[in-house]
């Protein structure tokens, strides 16, 4: 089988379709399946050997000229401008990240085609990006797509297409079928992939399947809580240098080791605070307390798969929302708002999770689950059966 795989690119630092994608990948290859990418080298990029890429375009903010956009981001932080946008679906992070520009959007689509005429795939994997869906369609190829029960209630609740605009005329001019917003672009494919469990994401379909965390070299562990607490924040409204910061004044005084992945400031290490650009979360995890994250999905899922409580920080970002409530709906974690992630309130819940054992045992209880679904291989199954 020859898979096209096409991970979401964005100027923003957010690993999460990179790894995902880079997962599906090494377990396609390792069970003999030909597999390419066709994706934007963006900061979150990480080439596998062996694993040929077709280049394709990276979105800037908002459509801004790409010199511009590249620091949008940055600046937006450094101003705060991130606390006081409330991000209320999926449309509207993809009109942010500028995959939703016309112009874009039809390079986008010609570049996944281009990919898919050279290469000849027999199905195009998706994870979180539109295009590679169009141009399936248009080249009459079978996709399936990542999918997540954020997205699916945000399209439900939004069908404005306020912001799609472009892609609702992109697809019109191709003579494909109309749609009212961009998310309902996701309906196409043959099959919905979501990398979690019903228990954290429930969402049911003939064509959706749970497939558990897409991580790749997911160990589950039933080990002790350790001194080890890791923090990522990705790209979220809380900086790097507030975060170093308020675990500094929090946990630097104490016997914690605390780990803190960042590409927004130069890796150091001070006393018991570790920064770099990033840590091998999987050893890490193996002695972990707690593990400090913005929500985002692969941070949730690669935690709880180690059987450690979180932390969750998600700031006003639906899909992070969701994630941290559904942790906290499972007794698995605590949630914070940002104005409430301070130095004492920080001290306090690592308190909590270090006094009161259930999180632990609920988070094992989780990841558990989710290691039963298969992840990766399970991805490859169901693409299998597809053909």
């Amino acid at each position: 089988m020859k898979i096209l795989l096409t991970p979401m690119a964005t100027v923003a630092e957010t690993a999460g379709s990179m790894m995902r994608t880079r997962a599906v990948a090494l377990m396609a290859k390792k069970r003999g399946h030909e597999v390419v990418f066709c994706a934007g080298q963006d900061i979150n990029y990480r080439p596998l050997e062996g694993i040929k890429n077709f280049q394709a375009p990276v979105p800037s903010p908002l459509g801004l000229p790409f010199f511009i956009g590249k620091r949008a981001f940055s600046i937006a932080k450094r101003l705060g401008l991130q606390q006081r946008i409330k991000i209320t679906d999926f449309e509207q992070v993809l009109h942010i990240i500028g995959a939703l520009k016309r112009r874009f959007f039809a390079r986008d689509v010609c570049r996944v085609r281009e990919a898919i005429r050279v290469f000849q795939p027999d199905i195009v994997f998706a994870e979180h990006r539109l295009s590679p869906l169009v141009a399936a369609r248009l080249e009459g190829v079978k996709a399936a797509t990542v999918y997540s029960a954020p997205i699916h209630h945000s399209r439900l609740e939004n069908r404005s297409g306020r912001y799609s605009r472009g892609v609702i005329g992109f697809v019109a001019g191709k003579g494909l079928p109309s749609i009212v917003s961009a998310l309902d672009v996701f309906d196409w494919p043959a099959v919905k992939i979501i990398p979690s469990s019903p228990e954290l994401e429930p969402l049911e379909g003939e064509n959706v399947v749970h497939v558990g965390p897409l991580i790749e070299n997911v160990q589950t562990r039933k080990s002790p809580p350790g001194k080890n607490i890791i923090a990522y924040m990705g790209n979220s409204m809380i900086g790097a240098k507030s975060l170093v910061k308020i675990l500094t004044e929090s946990l630097g005084h104490t016997a914690y080791r605390i780990y803190i992945s960042t590409k927004e400031m130069a890796p150091f290490s001070c006393g018991n605070i570790h920064v770099a650009r990033r840590f091998d979360f999987d050893d890490l995890l193996g002695e972990a307390l707690v593990f400090i994250s913005h929500g985002g999905q692969n941070s949730m899922m690669q935690s709880l798969m180690s059987g450690v409580p979180l932390l969750v920080c998600p700031g006003e970002v639906f899909e992070r929302r969701y994630n941290a409530a559904s942790v906290t709906r499972l007794r698995a974690g605590i949630q914070m708002d940002v104005k409430d992630f301070t130095p004492l309130q920080v001290l306090r819940a690592v308190d909590e999770f270090e006094k009161n054992p259930i999180y632990r045992k609920n988070a094992r209880e989780a990841g558990g689950k989710l290691a039963l679904l298969g992840g990766a291989s399970k991805v490859v199954d169901v693409l299998e059966e597809l053909l």
